[in-house]
């Protein structure tokens, strides 16, 4: 009987192959072995009839899955492996496109953060980028693409932020440029394509902050205790979407941001909007969505929200509201 191999590829290097009877993989992968003699198979969805074609060569010898870079990073090999098992596979890995695009950028990595856009909405993008200390990786795809991002983040006030682009990492037609976001969203890309979005302003933002990190006008800034109360009582989840209607400074949903998804931070009068954006780059909250406007018609078309954050008057707007309401004054408790 014999094994499934899981190979990465690159055109950096390209790896010798182990005896096999079949050959998995991409037209590009496959075209990297163009000597080879036994069976080849295109590596697509669906993946069923594909899986059941290998388990009847592995009776006559090995089957090679080829991949790109490490098959296990965002890759084909857990699929693979989940399939066949642990003891039939052997994954052998190659320089992933996260590595070589960090090796371009001549900087360490280790505290590197990554996200993948592949086949997904744009939700837990601006929470990553809260999260990361400064560089974060994007896995892009046809619809999520550099230019789509840059436009998405300069749509929510994301600021300070630069966008490294790779195009064809590891092969002769290699691209790797700097680009504001501004000049990133003016502009289309070749694929294959990679981004790394760099932080330059702003850092982590922590839940307990003290009260001389916000600014403020008189009377408009919920109190450290307060905020800590509020946020026990919360118990916010990594997949909360909340409302913080009628958000003033700022500070309860800057508190909120690196503990959920995303924030929809309502205010209407202008003089508190210029002290939340404020606040909001100096903490680098960029999941706290600003909405300018009065709740509860600003509402309209923001994401299904799981709890509903606002003074009392403000809460007593939503008597249908599904999810959970809480009060940012004493008594704190729900409604």
């Amino acid at each position: 009987m014999g094994r499934v191999f899981v190979l990465g590829t690159s055109h950096l290097y390209v790896p010798r192959l182990p005896s096999a009877v079949m050959l998995v993989g991409s037209r590009g992968n496959l075209a990297l072995y163009p000597h080879f003699q036994g069976v080849k198979e295109l590596l697509k969805p669906p993946f069923g009839p594909l899986f059941r074609k290998v388990e009847e060569h592995l009776g006559q010898g090995n089957v090679v899955l080829l991949a790109t870079g490490d098959p296990l990073f965002y890759g084909v090999a857990q699929m693979v492996v989940k399939r066949f098992g642990p003891s039939r596979v052997e994954v052998v890995p190659n320089v992933s496109c996260m590595q070589l695009a960090f090796a371009r950028m001549g900087v360490s990595w280790q505290e590197a953060r990554h996200f993948s856009l592949h086949g997904r909405g744009w939700r837990g993008l601006l929470r990553a980028l809260t999260l990361t200390p400064r560089y974060l990786f994007l896995f892009t795809d046809p619809s999520r693409t550099p230019q789509a991002i840059a436009r998405y983040l300069l749509g929510v006030e994301v600021e300070g932020v630069k966008m490294w682009v790779f195009t064809s990492l590891g092969t002769p037609q290699e691209e790797v440029e700097v680009l504001t976001l501004e000049e990133g969203a003016s502009r289309a890309f070749k694929e294959p394509n990679s981004v790394v979005l760099e932080k330059e302003l702003g850092g982590v933002p922590h839940p307990f902050l003290p009260d001389e990190e916000f600014l403020s006008a008189r009377g408009l800034l919920t109190k450290a205790p307060v905020r800590s109360v509020v946020l026990s009582l919360l118990e916010p989840r990594p997949h909360y979407v909340i409302w913080d209607v009628g958000s003033g400074s700022g500070a309860v949903a800057i508190s909120l941001s690196p503990l959920v998804d995303a924030i929809y931070a309502v205010e209407k009068k202008a003089e508190h909007l210029e002290i939340l954006r404020r606040n909001r780059v100096n903490q680098g909250a960029w999941n706290v969505v600003v909405v300018e406007g009065e709740a509860p018609d600003v509402l309209e078309g923001l994401p299904s929200a799981v709890m509903l954050v606002g003074s009392r008057g403000n809460l007593a707007l939503y008597p249908h509201f599904q999810g959970v309401k809480e009060l940012l004054k004493p008594p704190f408790g729900p409604l």
